[in-house]
């Protein structure tokens, strides 16, 4: 029943929260960190959140797109692979910002999170993964 809300009405309820969350992930990544405000979790809660959120984002995505209907079965695959490659050219990109760094425990943080993003999509929507038959 969401989901059927979701994909007639994806241009505003996924894909505009999309391109704003991931605007706003973009955004937060290029600012140097003398100018970011202290918080109080560490980077890497930070990281995990940031990329559950786009996770959970892309996964809904995929699922309601009806583009590709093929990779609707692959959503969470999908979603996690485009977060994690993201994931890596962000860390790329923060090693250019002044006072930031490129970690590849940021990066496992971002994966982490976009895999539990992606399943908590699916866990909110109540869709099953159904077991690849040979």
């Amino acid at each position: 029943m969401i989901l059927r809300f979701l994909e007639k009405n994806k241009k505003y309820a996924v894909y505009l929260p999309l391109i704003i969350y991931w605007l706003a992930l973009l955004t937060a990544t290029s600012i140097p960190s003398s100018s970011m405000p202290r918080i109080s979790y560490s980077d890497k809660t930070m990281h995990f959140l940031a990329y559950g959120g786009l996770g959970f984002l892309l996964t809904l995505a995929f699922l309601v797109q009806g583009k590709f209907p093929e990779l609707r079965g692959y959503a969470v695959l999908a979603a996690i692979t485009v977060a994690a490659l993201y994931g890596a050219l962000d860390e790329f990109h923060q090693s250019f910002i002044p006072g930031r760094n490129a970690e590849m425990l940021d990066w496992i943080a971002d994966f982490i999170g976009s895999i539990m993003g992606a399943y908590l999509c699916l866990g909110v929507l109540k869709i099953r993964v159904k077991p690849v038959e040979e």
